[in-house]
């Protein structure tokens, strides 16, 4: 692609806000301006304070344009009439949609701009619980626009059952910065577990806000099976704490309560630690009424600081491992396999440490955003020309 080429990203959600695909909307604008696109995005920025938004903006290197929701026509007209000034004023020859509704506005300004339409498929766009006229309007979209990149292979053929035909597709999985997770020696290691009062104890996290979808339900009811024989197992949740409350009482329950710890949505330094001091990394996903995990960002974020995963095969986040090199899989909802694969990890440490080795190792040679980013740029290349 042409340095300076005009690019356009309309997100339904954005950083500082909670989200992956906020999260990656970011990642790769980000690596677009690093590489020389001339990039604006545009989004909505919600469930933070004014203060930490705009302090997360003014860092930003590329142009933000923030947009608010569109609960009535009104609304909804006037956003529309805002982003075609917005590609008229930055002459953006590429509109890029990323989650469900910014896609659809990313098509239709794209149309009625003449430019360019690239859309990215996720996962929660194609749940098979959507109404019928967002399955009519997801077919049209995803099926017509210039582009369309899926972030796993399980998303794209969730994505075709719900009769999405796209000749021009592709798959680009997720990436993570590798300079932002990484690896610390053994002496550090011991330095940090001490300050986090974790020494003497096998530490295994998920990283994701805390709902039925991310599945840490199962690791806790996997407890009971281990910890009569493994009393030094700790299960540290990060993230949005939104079924917290349901967890704790099912931990009480199960009498793992001393067992689990949740440490809400944390910063990124603690997180960083978190990772650093854990032997082990879970996401036992769940398709939750159609909703499914589109890819595992987080269990390469943790493999880049050399931490192997557990992971369910019934979703993206499977594509996200090299199963018996990276990590094991486990079936969806089957806390006995969850036990074992984790029995595992523990009674075999050399198996585990060359696990973690290799995982940080496919992690930097294939799934950094650096090396993802070159693979968007090269697809933007073969899209023809309106």
């Amino acid at each position: 692609m042409t340095k300076k080429t005009k690019v356009l990203i309309i997100s339904t959600e954005f950083p500082p806000s909670p989200g992956g695909i906020g999260s990656h909307a970011f990642s790769i604008s980000k690596e677009f301006t690093e590489i020389g696109y001339d990039l604006i995005v545009a989004a909505e920025q919600n469930y933070s304070s004014e203060t930490i938004i705009n302090q997360f903006n003014s860092n930003l290197d590329f142009k933000l344009e923030r947009m608010k929701a569109t609960p009535s026509l009104t609304l909804l007209l006037w956003k529309l009439l805002n982003l075609i000034k917005l590609i008229s004023r930055s002459q953006s020859s590429i509109i890029i949609g990323t989650g469900k509704h910014a896609a659809w506005f990313a098509y239709l300004t794209a149309r009625l701009t003449l430019k360019k339409c690239v859309l990215i498929g996720h996962g929660t766009e194609f749940t098979i619980q959507m109404s019928k006229r967002s399955k009519r309007i997801n077919k049209w979209v995803y099926s017509h626009a210039d582009g369309l990149i899926f972030v796993s292979e399980y998303t794209k053929n969730q994505a075709e059952k719900t009769g999405v035909k796209n000749n021009n597709s592709i798959v680009i999985h997720n990436g993570a910065d590798s300079k932002k997770f990484s690896t610390l020696d053994n002496e550090a290691i011991s330095k940090i577990s001490k300050e986090l009062g974790i020494t003497d104890q096998f530490n295994i996290i998920t990283v994701g806000s805390v709902t039925a979808r991310k599945g840490q339900e199962w690791v806790i009811r996997a407890l009971p099976h281990l910890i009569i024989e493994y009393p030094q197992i700790h299960y540290y949740c990060a993230g949005l704490p939104t079924i917290e409350k349901e967890l704790c009482s099912l931990a009480t329950k199960l009498g793992v309560m001393n067992h689990v710890h949740f440490l809400g949505a944390v910063e990124h330094d603690e997180l960083l630690k978190r990772l650093q001091t854990s032997h082990l990394f879970i996401m036992s996903s769940v398709v939750v009424q159609g909703d499914f995990e589109g890819f595992g960002i987080a269990v390469i974020e943790a493999a880049l600081c050399g931490v192997p995963a557990i992971v369910s095969r019934n979703s993206g986040v499977y594509e996200s491992i090299l199963e018996g090199k990276s990590g094991l899989a486990v079936e969806e909802k089957c806390d006995q396999e969850i036990a074992k694969a984790i029995k595992f990890f523990i009674d075999n440490p050399k198996e585990r440490e060359l696990m973690s080795k290799q995982a940080r190792e496919r992690a930097l040679s294939e799934y950094t955003w650096k090396h993802q980013i070159t693979k968007y740029d090269q697809f933007f290349d073969s899209i023809p020309s309106n």
